[in-house]
């Protein structure tokens, strides 16, 4: 007894004494030669009393009492020897919880809480471990939701909205990251380009294509820019003619064909001058020749009209 300092007992049916457990963590039941080990998962706080550890504590073998889980750790059921890491893309508030992170929100192992994706990054799915980046032509306002943007918009990468084009540049499909320039020769809204017509042109990020200027012409489609009139011609905005006989233009850009006047001549097309009448001949105006000096008359060098002949003077 003097080495067991607790309380003995007698058996009588054994006629023997028994001696209280000894103060470390075992116990024993009646009728037994020795005291076995308190088992992991219980604890066994005197001699006689082994009680299971309950959810969110644990305890390892020959434990007089059970442990609470450290944070990040988790023990779901009775009696665990050790409690477990919290994996990612769940939440461990306390030592017997664990919940899966919702969509929009994420978690690294050992976390007590889940954390919400910052700016520009995505959870779509519940129990992530990490967000995503927001896509290059999409948009995501929130941590759970992406969008792709429209015909006429666009988003860089991490985007929380899309962007309209800015004048002069159009995003015809969706989820595009940038928008495209509009060429020279097209006129472009946000969504569309279209080509420019004859008798127009346009420069590079235009909107509209514009009229071709007097003495300026454009007999193609697609145009940047359009082609000065050349001197012998007149032009429309989408043609170019030759001066007909007896009319003439002089330089480019020509901006029509004129007359040429009485005592002149051009003859052909296409002509850049008027010529004067030679001697003897003479035209009215928008002549293509000179007509000869009829008998009694005279004409001059660029002569308008015959001349009679004065007294005592003939002309054969």
């Amino acid at each position: 007894p003097s080495e067991h300092p607790q309380r003995v007992c007698y058996n009588k049916a054994k006629k023997k004494r028994c001696f209280s457990a000894p103060a470390m963590p075992t116990f024993s039941t009646m009728q037994q030669a020795a005291c076995d080990q308190c088992p992991a998962g219980y604890k066994c706080p005197d001699g006689e009393t082994m009680t299971i550890c309950p959810a969110g504590k644990f305890s390892a073998a020959e434990s007089t009492s059970c442990t609470a889980c450290d944070p990040g750790y988790v023990a779901l059921s009775d009696g665990q020897s050790s409690c477990d890491q919290c994996p990612a893309g769940y939440e461990c508030p306390d030592g017997e919880t664990m919940a899966i992170c919702t969509a929009g929100s994420y978690s690294g192992a050992e976390a007590t809480d889940c954390t919400a994706c910052p700016s520009g990054y995505v959870a779509l799915n519940e129990g992530q471990a990490a967000c995503d980046q927001c896509p290059a032509g999409y948009k995501c306002p929130d941590g759970q939701t992406m969008t792709i943007c429209d015909a006429g918009t666009y988003a860089a990468l991490n985007a929380t909205s899309c962007e309209d084009c800015e004048t002069g540049y159009y995003a015809q499909t969706t989820g595009l990251s940038e928008c495209s320039p509009c060429a020279a020769g097209y006129n472009c809204s946000a969504i569309a380009f279209e080509t420019c017509p004859i008798g127009t042109y346009s420069g590079p990020q235009a909107t509209v294509c514009t009229n071709c200027e007097a003495g300026t012409y454009n007999p193609l489609t697609g145009r940047s820019s359009c082609v000065d009139c050349p001197a012998g011609h007149e032009c429309t905005a989408t043609s170019i003619s030759p001066c007909s006989a007896g009319k003439f233009s002089a330089s480019a850009p020509s901006t029509g064909c004129s007359t040429c006047s009485a005592g002149k001549f051009a003859n052909g097309v296409g002509n850049t001058m008027c010529y004067d009448c030679p001697p003897g001949t003479y035209s009215g105006n928008e002549a293509s020749g000179c007509s000869s000096c009829p008998i009694g008359y005279y004409c001059e060098d660029g002569s308008e009209d015959p001349i009679a002949c004065p007294s005592n003077r003939y002309s054969p």
